[in-house]
């Protein structure tokens, strides 16, 4: 045998036993994944239909019940032993399985550098960031859930008393919609106050609780955490709160003297005394009453659900089989919440929402509709770990098709308006239109940036770092008396961690969606009717991003069916160039 040849042979053995290796430690994963998916499955359904009685009851041992099963999930849910051919794997620890440490066997296969197939990667990433808190303390992690729980109930089922007497939200909204009066609304203002003040320690308890489970799982602090599971890097956060500062700033200072024109003459006040509460409420901030009312009148004797379910349906985007199976203004309905919730995927997606016919119940539907058509298109080719997409993807849709009905081609076609109404109306949503925006956009910058800081440090004075945050993004004039719960009467950070870092780049993401779908059929869709009204749109969503549910990172995505990274660009021309 020469020498030449022996080269070959030794080269081809070398590379066959590589091949043996990477084979044998995808074969293992697969296997791993492939059960442990099954796992994941089981008890989110499980969870799903736990949340959803224990939103329909109010009881507090429903939502008990919750706490217990995610804890005796994570106690029962490490990798039992397998019969996998390990001695073919020597780039693993051998006992990694014997030793049932899902954590070390995950790190284990991504330093590997071994899993090639693009799918089982992803999976691998994703179950990664699922288990990633499988080692934290049993007794510690109940009692975490337990107060998030207790905290959900008292949000959900809080009774707000002015003057002796109870009002639901939707009693105060319409009130502070019609009433000129500065005591009534600093009554609302007081109450939610009291409400939050009396759980105030819960709250704080949990944001540290949170931090030591953070810490348990390798990060600094909570904050780190929800960057790692939403898959969002932290400089990324950064440079697009800078980027919408710098650019939404003077529009912003503009729109805001207007408005302050026109609370002082609501209210009778000068401009020095308009506090926070003087606004319309906490959704909208700064939306005129004049805008609201000329709006809502649209919608008498309208349905709001009918009308989204016919727009989605037009769009190719049929979600009327989830809203038959859904909960809507039923008459045990009693949540302050509504959701879309995917009980099991393909086969159980429901809805539960209490909505008035007004613009704000035509907005919540639409976004519910919107999170059903995604979730119904996703490819049922895909594993389940990767049918769940990004909310930075599913809330970026949302906001897509939820943007458009303040335009007035949109509210003619679908709600109706009267040809001596167009004048006006043309005016109204488009002024409506870039308030609502420009100030949302203040609004998430306020809200980012405190949660932010909230988990590098719950011992600081959090009512005046909240308070100062809001002068610096929303001009508000600081109350007279500062209490530290102040900032948790914004039941977000306590009860959707993350959300506000998700629904930052949701929102640039609508916008620049947007105007990928503009320039990609131009000429094709009705320019009155904005981007969303079209079967074009409907085939653009489930081709370039219904369909690949969790395959991609959302940033990879976004980039792809854009033709490029995400940017505040869009977001900002989308007001300032409105027609």
């Amino acid at each position: 045998m020469n020498s030449k040849f022996l080269c070959i042979l030794l080269i081809v053995l070398f590379f066959a036993a590589c091949i043996n290796e990477q084979e044998s430690a995808e074969y293992i994963l697969r296997n791993y994944i492939e059960k442990k998916q099954d796992q994941f499955r089981h008890q989110e359904k499980k969870e799903a239909l736990l949340f959803w009685e224990a939103t329909l009851s109010g009881n507090r041992s429903d939502y008990a019940k919750l706490a217990d099963l995610a804890v005796d999930f994570q106690k029962d849910g490490e990798v039992e032993d397998q019969s996998f051919q390990i001695d073919k794997f020597k780039k693993l620890d051998q006992k990694v399985l014997s030793e049932k440490k899902d954590l070390d066997f995950l790190v284990k296969m991504k330093k590997s550098d071994m899993i090639t197939d693009s799918i089982l990667a992803r999976q691998l990433d994703i179950i990664y960031l699922k288990i990633l808190s499988g080692e934290f303390d049993q007794d510690k992690y109940k009692k975490l859930l337990k107060l998030k729980m207790d905290i959900l109930h008292y949000v959900q089922n809080y009774e707000l008393k002015i003057d002796g007497k109870v009002y639901s939200d939707y009693e105060i909204d319409s009130i502070r919609k019609n009433s000129s009066s500065p005591e009534f609304f600093k009554k609302v203002f007081e109450a939610k106050r009291k409400l939050v003040k009396d759980m105030y320690p819960c709250c704080i308890e949990l944001i540290k609780m949170r931090n030591d489970f953070a810490r348990d799982c390798g990060f600094e602090n909570y904050y780190d955490f929800l960057l790692a599971a939403y898959e969002i890097n932290r400089q990324d956060v950064e440079n697009i709160i800078l980027e919408l500062d710098t650019t939404t700033i003077e529009a912003f200072q503009k729109a805001k003297r207007i408005i302050d024109k026109f609370v002082s003459k609501r209210f009778n006040i000068e401009k020095e005394q308009i506090k926070p509460w003087h606004y319309t409420n906490e959704r909208f901030i700064y939306f005129p009453v004049k805008f609201s009312k000329i709006l809502d009148d649209l919608f008498v004797g309208k349905d709001v659900v009918k009308i989204s379910a016919s727009f989605y349906k037009e769009c190719g985007l049929d979600v009327q089989d989830i809203l038959n199976e859904s909960i809507i203004n039923s008459d045990e309905l009693d949540s302050k919440i509504n959701f879309f919730i995917n009980v099991d995927p393909y086969k159980d997606m429901r809805i539960l929402a209490n909505v008035n016919n007004n613009l704000q119940g035509l907005k919540v539907m639409m976004f519910l509709c919107s999170q059903a058509a995604t979730f119904k298109h996703v490819s049922c080719d895909l594993p389940y770990l990767l049918v769940y997409p990004n909310p930075i993807i599913s809330e970026g849709v949302g906001d897509f098709f939820t943007n458009d009905i303040v335009h007035y081609g949109w509210l003619k076609e679908f709600v109706g308006v009267a040809p001596k109404d167009t004048a006006l109306m043309k005016i109204v949503c488009k002024h409506a239109y870039q308030i609502e925006k420009i100030t949302k956009s203040r609004k998430m910058l306020t809200m980012a940036v405190f949660e932010k800081t909230l988990y590098e440090n719950p011992d600081q004075n959090l009512g005046k770092l909240w308070w100062e945050l809001n002068s610096k993004y929303l001009g508000y004039n600081k109350p007279d008396s500062i209490l530290a719960c102040d900032w948790a009467m914004n039941d977000y950070f306590l009860l959707m961690a993350g959300a506000t870092q998700t629904e930052l780049f949701a929102e640039l993401f609508a916008a620049q969606l947007s105007n990928k779908i503009k320039t990609s059929y131009e000429g094709l869709i009705s320019d009155s009717l904005k981007v969303s009204k079209s079967e074009f749109v409907g085939d653009f969503m489930k081709k370039n991003i219904f369909q690949y549910g969790n395959v991609l990172p959302w940033n990879e995505l976004i980039e792809q069916a854009t033709d490029e990274k995400l940017t505040a660009k869009y977001y900002f021309e989308s007001i300032v160039n409105l027609k």
